[in-house]
This record gives structure tokens, C-alpha cells and sequence, in this order.
């Protein structure tokens, strides 16, 4: 149940939704119908190659629709790690390998957002930045229908696979996007200029 929709096109047009009056206070309230995926993706910190993946909090929406899907889940995994690994992190342990179809070893999933764990754990990958970069040639591509074609092209429908498209980005711009160590500055200035800008070169729009 719902009240933020009620009077809305979207309760009105949408086949899932009726408006009903409440059962405590007779007001009028929405009701959506559950949803029920057949299969659901999940981005996990880290997996083992059962199935069973590491979330950290918050996990917001994503736990949920693994519940609901008919059939399963997709593993999107930062990480692929033994389960011995996982039995040491088992309190982060969110979805158990019954609940999995596929486990992919996806490093940085989340690019061109960033993914900020707030972990301090043994992985190669964490957390990154997001990719202002990126962002920014995106929005620029997106200003001229022929320009956007050409960027959906480059950094979309012709990229074969995630290794082809961590190819693309490059290890420099990679490894730029990952946390510096403890040892140097952490002040955001500082790490967001060691983004590089060469994967986007003539893109800008000056």
C-alpha cells in the first residue's frame, strides 16, 4: 500500500495498481501488485563460485527483487573469492547459492557510477569513483542525435563483453578511479584530477 501515487497517471495507466479504501481510516490508498521477475541481476562486492555473494549494506532494492524472481539470480561479482573467504565475512553474506544461476566476475560493475563499500577488507576491488568523465561525454554525445549514435557505438553496442569494455576504459583510467592508499591525500580534489580523460577524447564539445 501506497498514498504518494494516489490521483497520478502513473495509478491511472498502470494495470498494477488499484485504489482502494483504507481498512483503518477509510481513506482512499493505493494498493501495487507484487512483481515478479523471472530472473534478477545482483551486484555483489564478492562471490564465491557457488552462487553464495557478498553485499554490503545498504543493499536498498536489490536483496528484494532476489527474492521475488521466479527463477533466480545473476550474479554481478567485483570479486570472486574462495568460501572459506565468505565464511570469514558470513554476517555480509546476503543471497545463498541456491538462490543463484550465474556467478560473472564483473569488475567495476557499477562504471561509470562509482561503488563505495565503506569496507576495510582484503579485495583487489572495494570501491571506486564514479567516472565524472564519462558522465560528462555522455551528456555531451547526448546534445547532437549523430554524436550519440556514434558513443552508443563506441561504448555500448560494440562492446562485446565487460573485458572489452575494461579495455576500452584503459588500466590507467582504471586504476585512477580506485581509492590511493592510506598513505597519500584523501581529499576528493586531489583524486578526482587523477581521473584521466584520454578513453573520451573528442567528445567535448568546445
Amino acid at each position: 500500500p501506497t498514498r504518494s501515487m494516489v490521483g497520478s497517471d502513473l495509478a491511472r495507466e498502470s494495470s498494477g495498481c488499484r485504489t482502494i479504501a483504507s481498512p483503518f481510516s477509510n481513506e482512499q490508498t493505493l494498493i501495487i501488485e507484487a512483481l515478479h521477475p523471472d530472473v534478477t541481476f545482483l551486484h555483489a562486492l564478492a562471490a564465491d563460485v557457488f552462487g553464495n555473494a557478498l553485499v554490503p549494506p545498504p543493499a536498498e532494492d536489490d536483496l528484494w527483487s532476489t527474492r521475488a524472481s521466479r527463477k533466480g539470480c545473476i550474479v554481478l561479482a567485483e570479486n570472486i573469492v574462495s568460501t572459506d573467504f565468505l565464511r570469514q565475512h558470513s554476517h555480509l553474506v546476503r543471497l545463498p547459492a541456491y538462490r543463484t544461476l550465474a556467478v560473472c566476475h564483473t569488475p567495476f560493475a557499477a562504471h561509470p557510477d562509482g561503488y563505495d563499500t565503506g569496507l576495510d577488507i582484503d579485495l583487489p576491488i572495494k570501491s571506486y569513483l564514479r567516472d565524472t568523465v564519462h558522465y560528462q561525454a555522455y551528456y555531451e554525445a547526448s546534445l547532437a542525435p549523430e554524436r550519440f549514435v556514434s558513443w552508443l557505438e563506441q561504448w555500448a553496442l560494440g562492446i562485446e563483453n565487460q573485458d572489452a569494455y575494461l579495455d576500452a576504459l584503459g588500466k590507467e583510467r582504471l586504476q585512477a578511479l580506485l581509492p590511493p592508499p592510506p598513505t597519500q591525500s584523501t581529499d576528493w580534489r586531489s583524486t578526482y584530477d587523477r581521473v584521466p580523460a584520454a578513453a573520451d577524447e573528442g567528445w567535448s564539445t568546445s
